[in-house]
């Protein structure tokens, strides 16, 4: 079982990886049978993994049963933009007007921050993406709040969609994503929620308008 479960989690992690590099469009059909070609497995972990990505607004399920890319247009892309600003927006505040001890999560957040770093030196974009997402999971984790982090979890999923899809990894600037991570670290250590509220809203604002005038 404990088998299995890797495997749906491994086949997952790889659709991941192969939206962020661009290899899908909207409204493409996902298909079984190419997946279980692809990967080498049988059926049952494949539709365990779609069953995941269903679930993290990743892939849309029709009522035909048909499974698809999602298509979000532009109203829906500020939509998925507004509402992970403001998920953001409170775990910040809840981290600086409620928590007594941040600094085990700062910690986490500097480890994803440097991988970012590491990733742009290496120049390894796919990783860097992966750990940019990882970076502002661990902020909303610090909101202690379950239900928001899977709703979070499925807000990141459509935003990964309404990305990646449109902008290929080799035409974007993460230094500036890198930097703002550094930034917002610095923000949260000095408590100051002023401008780490102003620092996400902007990175957040920034990545739709470059999202929106590609398309």
């Amino acid at each position: 079982m404990r088998v299995k479960k890797n495997l749906d989690k491994i086949i997952y992690d790889q659709v991941i990886d192969s939206f962020i590099l661009g290899e899908y469009k909207m409204d493409d059909t996902i298909s079984l049978d190419l997946l279980c070609e692809k990967y080498e497995v049988s059926r049952t972990p494949v539709v365990q993994a779609i069953k995941l990505l269903v679930n993290d607004g990743v892939l849309e399920k029709l009522s035909n049963g048909r499974v698809v890319v999602p298509t979000f247009d532009q109203s829906q892309i500020k939509n998925i933009c507004d509402v992970r600003l403001m998920i953001e927006k409170h775990a910040i505040e809840h981290l600086l007007t409620e928590a007594e001890d941040i600094s085990s999560l700062n910690d986490q957040l500097e480890i994803c921050a440097r991988k970012c770093k590491e990733y742009l030196e290496q120049e390894n974009f796919l990783e860097l993406s992966k750990a940019d997402l990882r970076f502002h999971r661990v902020l909303v984790s610090g909101a202690k709040n379950e239900y928001l982090f899977e709703l979070y979890k499925r807000i990141q999923g459509q935003f990964l969609i309404a990305n990646y899809l449109v902008l290929p990894l080799k035409n974007r600037d993460f230094h500036s994503t890198v930097d703002d991570h550094y930034k917002l670290l610095g923000y949260l250590r000095a408590r100051d929620m002023e401008l780490a509220n102003q620092l996400i809203a902007d990175h957040i604002n920034n990545i739709f308008y470059i999202i929106t005038s590609q398309r």
